[in-house]
Protein backbone atom coordinates (compact mmCIF):
# COMPACT_ATOMS: atom_id res chain seq x y z
CA UNK A 1 0.00 0.00 0.00
CA UNK A 2 3.05 2.41 0.69
CA UNK A 3 4.69 1.45 -2.47
CA UNK A 4 0.97 2.16 -4.41
CA UNK A 5 0.75 5.58 -2.55
CA UNK A 6 4.45 6.82 -3.50
CA UNK A 7 4.07 5.89 -7.10
CA UNK A 8 0.71 7.76 -7.31
CA UNK A 9 2.47 10.72 -5.72
CA UNK A 10 5.33 10.48 -8.15
CA UNK A 11 2.94 10.57 -10.81
CA UNK A 12 1.26 13.64 -10.03
CA UNK A 13 4.58 15.83 -9.16
CA UNK A 14 5.02 14.61 -12.72
CA UNK A 15 1.24 15.84 -14.41
CA UNK A 16 1.93 18.72 -12.76
CA UNK A 17 5.37 19.35 -13.89
CA UNK A 18 4.34 18.35 -17.34
CA UNK A 19 1.07 20.88 -17.20
CA UNK A 20 3.31 23.49 -15.61
CA UNK A 21 5.65 23.26 -19.08
CA UNK A 22 2.88 23.06 -21.30
CA UNK A 23 1.63 26.50 -19.48
CA UNK A 24 5.00 27.90 -19.97
CA UNK A 25 4.95 26.84 -23.24
CA UNK A 26 2.00 28.37 -23.81
CA UNK A 27 2.67 31.54 -22.66
CA UNK A 28 5.76 31.90 -25.14
CA UNK A 29 3.87 30.86 -28.33
CA UNK A 30 1.35 33.87 -27.88
CA UNK A 31 3.52 35.80 -27.19
CA UNK A 32 5.38 35.14 -30.60
CA UNK A 33 2.33 36.39 -32.15
CA UNK A 34 1.62 39.41 -33.75
CA UNK A 35 -1.60 41.40 -34.78
CA UNK A 36 -2.37 42.32 -38.86
CA UNK A 37 -2.22 45.78 -37.61
CA UNK A 38 1.39 45.35 -36.10
CA UNK A 39 2.22 43.63 -38.97
CA UNK A 40 0.91 46.63 -41.03
CA UNK A 41 1.98 49.11 -38.75
CA UNK A 42 5.73 47.57 -39.15
CA UNK A 43 5.82 47.54 -42.49
CA UNK A 44 5.04 50.79 -43.32
CA UNK A 45 7.31 52.10 -40.77
CA UNK A 46 10.11 49.80 -43.05
CA UNK A 47 8.78 51.66 -45.37
CA UNK A 48 9.27 54.47 -44.14
CA UNK A 49 12.94 54.26 -43.01
CA UNK A 50 14.37 53.52 -46.53
CA UNK A 51 12.70 56.45 -47.73
CA UNK A 52 9.25 55.12 -49.68
CA UNK A 53 6.05 56.61 -47.90
CA UNK A 54 3.36 53.87 -48.72
CA UNK A 55 -0.46 53.69 -48.19
CA UNK A 56 -1.97 50.26 -47.23
CA UNK A 57 -5.27 48.65 -47.63
CA UNK A 58 -6.45 46.13 -45.38
CA UNK A 59 -8.07 42.84 -47.10
CA UNK A 60 -11.44 41.40 -46.80
CA UNK A 61 -9.97 39.55 -43.51
CA UNK A 62 -7.45 40.97 -41.19
CA UNK A 63 -7.81 37.59 -38.80
CA UNK A 64 -4.44 36.42 -40.25
CA UNK A 65 -2.16 34.06 -38.30
CA UNK A 66 1.38 35.95 -38.60
CA UNK A 67 4.32 35.16 -36.12
CA UNK A 68 7.20 37.67 -35.36
CA UNK A 69 9.26 35.38 -37.38
CA UNK A 70 7.34 35.79 -40.16
CA UNK A 71 7.24 40.02 -39.46
CA UNK A 72 10.90 39.30 -39.67
CA UNK A 73 11.78 38.07 -42.58
CA UNK A 74 9.43 40.28 -44.68
CA UNK A 75 11.41 43.34 -43.44
CA UNK A 76 14.20 41.49 -44.73
CA UNK A 77 12.78 40.97 -48.09
CA UNK A 78 12.12 44.37 -48.24
CA UNK A 79 15.57 45.84 -47.47
CA UNK A 80 17.16 43.09 -49.98
CA UNK A 81 14.72 44.18 -52.38
CA UNK A 82 15.31 48.18 -52.03
CA UNK A 83 19.36 47.51 -51.73
CA UNK A 84 19.26 45.76 -55.10
CA UNK A 85 16.72 47.91 -56.87
CA UNK A 86 18.68 50.06 -59.04
CA UNK A 87 17.47 53.77 -57.77
CA UNK A 88 17.40 55.65 -61.18
CA UNK A 89 13.97 56.23 -62.15
CA UNK A 90 14.51 56.56 -65.31
CA UNK A 91 16.45 55.18 -67.88
CA UNK A 92 16.96 57.83 -70.38
CA UNK A 93 17.70 56.78 -74.60
CA UNK A 94 18.99 59.79 -76.40
CA UNK A 95 18.20 59.68 -79.76
CA UNK A 96 20.68 61.79 -81.90
CA UNK A 97 19.19 63.66 -84.64
CA UNK A 98 20.40 63.59 -88.44
CA UNK A 99 23.00 66.06 -89.40
CA UNK A 100 21.50 68.88 -90.15
CA UNK A 101 22.61 71.15 -93.26
CA UNK A 102 22.32 75.17 -92.74
CA UNK A 103 19.71 77.56 -93.49
CA UNK A 104 19.27 80.71 -93.28
CA UNK A 105 15.70 80.00 -91.66
CA UNK A 106 13.74 78.36 -88.74
CA UNK A 107 12.60 74.87 -89.02
CA UNK A 108 10.06 72.58 -87.06
CA UNK A 109 11.83 69.39 -86.11
CA UNK A 110 9.96 66.17 -83.92
CA UNK A 111 12.51 63.92 -81.45
CA UNK A 112 10.92 61.01 -79.97
CA UNK A 113 12.34 59.23 -76.69
CA UNK A 114 11.28 56.08 -74.61
CA UNK A 115 11.44 56.77 -70.75
CA UNK A 116 10.90 54.24 -67.62
CA UNK A 117 10.24 54.54 -64.31
CA UNK A 118 9.78 52.29 -61.22
CA UNK A 119 7.96 51.61 -57.84
CA UNK A 120 10.28 51.71 -54.73
CA UNK A 121 11.63 48.40 -57.00
CA UNK A 122 10.93 46.96 -60.69
CA UNK A 123 10.11 43.86 -58.57
CA UNK A 124 7.14 45.68 -57.21
CA UNK A 125 6.36 47.68 -60.82
CA UNK A 126 7.08 49.84 -63.58
CA UNK A 127 5.90 51.81 -66.56
CA UNK A 128 7.48 52.74 -69.92
CA UNK A 129 6.50 56.56 -71.80
CA UNK A 130 6.64 57.28 -75.52
CA UNK A 131 7.44 61.19 -75.45
CA UNK A 132 7.11 63.20 -78.75
CA UNK A 133 8.66 66.88 -79.09
CA UNK A 134 7.71 69.34 -81.07
CA UNK A 135 10.44 72.23 -81.42
CA UNK A 136 11.59 75.25 -83.55
CA UNK A 137 15.11 75.09 -84.32
CA UNK A 138 17.33 77.65 -86.26
CA UNK A 139 19.31 75.88 -89.02
CA UNK A 140 22.39 78.80 -89.45
CA UNK A 141 22.96 79.04 -85.96
CA UNK A 142 22.35 75.69 -85.12
CA UNK A 143 20.25 76.17 -81.95
CA UNK A 144 16.68 75.36 -80.77
CA UNK A 145 14.50 78.34 -80.79
CA UNK A 146 11.48 77.16 -78.96
CA UNK A 147 9.29 74.11 -77.99
CA UNK A 148 5.66 73.91 -80.25
CA UNK A 149 4.22 71.27 -78.25
CA UNK A 150 4.74 67.84 -76.25
CA UNK A 151 2.79 64.46 -76.41
CA UNK A 152 3.76 61.85 -73.34
CA UNK A 153 1.83 58.26 -74.01
CA UNK A 154 2.15 54.98 -71.74
CA UNK A 155 3.02 52.31 -73.89
CA UNK A 156 3.28 48.92 -73.68
CA UNK A 157 3.43 46.26 -70.84
CA UNK A 158 3.30 47.84 -67.25
CA UNK A 159 3.85 45.97 -64.32
CA UNK A 160 1.31 47.57 -61.25
CA UNK A 161 1.11 50.99 -63.02
CA UNK A 162 -2.93 51.94 -61.53
CA UNK A 163 -2.22 55.55 -62.08
CA UNK A 164 -0.07 58.21 -63.56
CA UNK A 165 -0.06 61.54 -65.00
CA UNK A 166 1.71 64.26 -66.90
CA UNK A 167 2.02 67.55 -64.96
CA UNK A 168 3.33 70.28 -67.31
CA UNK A 169 7.51 71.17 -68.27
CA UNK A 170 10.30 72.86 -67.99
CA UNK A 171 13.31 73.84 -69.86
CA UNK A 172 17.24 75.22 -69.92
CA UNK A 173 19.47 75.77 -72.64
CA UNK A 174 23.06 74.60 -72.56
CA UNK A 175 24.93 75.99 -75.50
CA UNK A 176 23.28 75.47 -79.05
CA UNK A 177 21.35 72.59 -77.08
CA UNK A 178 17.79 72.08 -74.77
CA UNK A 179 17.31 69.92 -71.87
CA UNK A 180 13.73 69.92 -71.47
CA UNK A 181 12.41 68.31 -67.71
CA UNK A 182 8.73 66.76 -67.55
CA UNK A 183 7.05 66.18 -64.57
CA UNK A 184 5.12 62.94 -63.88
CA UNK A 185 3.41 61.51 -60.99
CA UNK A 186 2.93 58.03 -60.99
CA UNK A 187 0.96 55.56 -58.40
CA UNK A 188 2.04 51.61 -58.65
CA UNK A 189 -0.10 48.90 -56.31
CA UNK A 190 1.25 45.75 -55.58
CA UNK A 191 -0.30 42.95 -52.81
CA UNK A 192 1.14 42.49 -49.76
CA UNK A 193 2.03 38.42 -49.18
CA UNK A 194 0.27 38.27 -45.75
CA UNK A 195 -2.86 40.36 -47.24
CA UNK A 196 -4.07 44.11 -48.20
CA UNK A 197 -2.57 46.19 -51.04
CA UNK A 198 0.48 48.54 -50.91
CA UNK A 199 0.44 51.67 -52.72
CA UNK A 200 3.35 54.64 -54.06
CA UNK A 201 3.02 57.84 -55.11
CA UNK A 202 5.69 59.50 -55.85
CA UNK A 203 7.15 62.34 -58.35
CA UNK A 204 9.56 61.99 -61.45
CA UNK A 205 11.92 64.11 -63.67
CA UNK A 206 11.96 62.98 -66.86
CA UNK A 207 15.19 64.67 -69.00
CA UNK A 208 15.00 64.89 -72.68
CA UNK A 209 18.12 66.55 -74.57
CA UNK A 210 16.70 68.63 -77.94
CA UNK A 211 19.69 69.09 -80.69
CA UNK A 212 19.73 72.54 -82.76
Amino acid sequence: MKLFKKSVVVLTVISMMFSSTLLASAKQSDSDYITYNEYKAAVINEYSKLGFDISFTDPEVTEITITKDMLEKRLQQINEEIKEAQLNNSQQTLIQPNSIQPRNMPYDKTSYFNRQIIAPTAVYGYGNWDIKINFRGNAQYGTVIGINSIDVKQIGYSLNLSNWSYNGYSHTSWGSNVDVYLYMTTTFSWSDPYGGTISHTSEHTLTCQLYG
